[in-house]
């Protein structure tokens, strides 16, 4: 029951999206009052936020949906444009210099990109499958098919490979410290390749589903989240696994290794942020606001928490520092029902993320 209340929201907020309308390029500068409103020096939180709309005037029935974002290998910032099947690149300048297909000749599906990550080649490393309808979604109709691809900064795409099991569909993607590959799939694996796309292994989960991503801890491990499960999993990269149980109704998301040696995590379920130390034990909790359903999570250039909060439509930002510490500023995104989705810090020292219902990149400049 939860999944279907999850995913109808997602598609009530989508079918919203669709109606309001976007322009090319809008800002707004205020004093925003978060949750907590003021910050370590008193004052009322700012911030500027900047929306980027992604076009594609071929296609104007079908949505970009952007899913995730990452720093590239060429100082600009790319992300995944899933309904479209492409590979989007912005400048920190918020100037959209190209759309790349991830299609290939001969390659059958349409393949649809997911998350994107800068390789140990210097290639873009997506995870990618075929796209499912909301309704799909709902069902928890998996998808049959899967892979892996990486594309050179000027747009050659080629197939790394195929995944072989069925209902594979991966998502989270990092580079480990082992140089190699890892990936988070969501029926409840891990998987393991080499930087030349040698697939070594995959890891099937205990109770293993819906498993979003993967990132390094501070502890040189893997880290990642069972949503469903409650589950905070660490493989070492010889391939030992540690399950944690977070807080009933957690439903981590989003994990990002923060500037203090511990572990933070969305909670989409519950709406929070988790502190987890690297034994595993949550350590601290700071609420959000009610059925935000925050996603991705990343540590400004400030040393705070950022985190997207899919369900409002705002950024939350989480203090780490001082007697502030765990204080919450929440900054709306200009377009209603965006569906902020992915988030990074990028090259500029600014927080970049994806707006998936809304077809925009937005900025929010600290």
């Amino acid at each position: 029951m939860i999944h279907l209340r999850i995913y109808a929201l997602a598609a009530c907020v989508a079918s919203l999206a669709a109606t309001a309308g976007c322009s090319g390029i809008s800002s707004w500068n205020a004093a925003l009052p978060g949750r907590n409103s003021t910050d370590l020096r008193g004052h009322a939180p700012s911030g500027t936020i900047a929306e980027y709309a992604i076009d594609q005037p071929h296609e104007p029935r079908v949505k970009a949906f952007p899913i995730w974002i990452s720093n590239g290998p060429d100082g600009a910032l790319w992300f995944t444009e899933r309904g479209w099947g492409k590979l989007g690149r912005i400048t920190t300048d918020g100037t959209i210099t190209n759309q790349f297909s991830l299609k290939v000749k001969g390659g059958g599906q349409s393949w649809r990109p997911q998350n994107v990550t800068t390789g140990p080649d210097g290639n873009l490393w997506a995870t990618a499958g075929t796209l499912r309808t909301y309704r799909q979604e709902s069902n928890a109709v998996p998808d049959p098919y899967g892979s892996i691809r990486s594309m050179t900064p000027s747009g050659k795409v080629k197939v790394v490979t195929n995944l072989p099991t069925m209902f594979s569909d991966a998502r989270g993607i990092v580079v480990g410290p082992d140089n190699d590959i890892w990936f988070a799939e969501r029926r409840g694996a891990i998987g393991q390749m080499q930087p030349d796309g040698t697939l070594l292994r995959e890891f099937a989960l205990e109770n293993g589903n819906a498993v979003y991503s993967i990132m390094v801890g501070p502890d040189q491990n893997l880290w990642f989240g069972e949503t469903f499960n409650d589950i905070i999993g660490r493989i070492t990269t010889g391939g030992v696994i540690t399950y944690f149980t977070l807080p009933k109704n957690a439903g981590p998301s989003g994990i990002v290794a923060g500037p203090d040696g511990n572990l933070y995590g969305s909670e989409f379920l519950g709406s929070k942020v988790a502190q987890i130390n690297t034994a595993g034990v949550a350590t601290a909790e700071w609420p959000l606001s009610k059925e935000s359903f925050p996603k991705g999570i990343t540590v400004g250039s400030d040393g705070n928490l950022y985190v997207a909060e899919f369900g409002i439509g705002k950024i939350a930002q989480v203090i780490l520092s001082g007697s502030m510490t765990g204080t919450v500023n929440e900054f709306p995104v200009p377009t209603p029902h965006s569906g902020p989705w992915g988030i990074t810090s990028g090259p500029d020292g600014n927080i970049w993320f994806t707006e998936s219902l809304t077809d925009k990149i937005g900025k929010l400049s600290i």
